[in-house]
């Protein structure tokens, strides 16, 4: 059904945006990417950037470019502008 199909698509696209939130938020230095610009770019608040992957997204990200996450601590709220 093509319903489906275009369900899976969605699914499937989530999951991109959340390994590049990842990505830009724990693996970009020598600066994160702020997270307005972020939520902007997504279509999320900068609270849905900000729980939109979890640890198992960022093990993700770390194993496909190899490198380990700059920053393990998500919580300090001082680039939202």
């Amino acid at each position: 059904m093509a319903l489906q199909e275009e369900g899976g698509k969605k699914k499937a696209a989530d999951a991109r945006i959340r390994r590049l939130l990842a990505y830009a938020r724990k693996f970009h230095a020598p600066r994160r990417y702020p997270l307005n610009e972020l939520a902007e770019a997504s279509g999320y608040t900068i609270s849905g950037v900000r729980t939109a992957y979890d640890d198992e997204e960022v093990t993700l990200v770390a194993r496909q470019i190899n490198r380990r996450a700059t920053d393990t601590a998500d919580g300090d709220g001082q680039e939202q502008s």
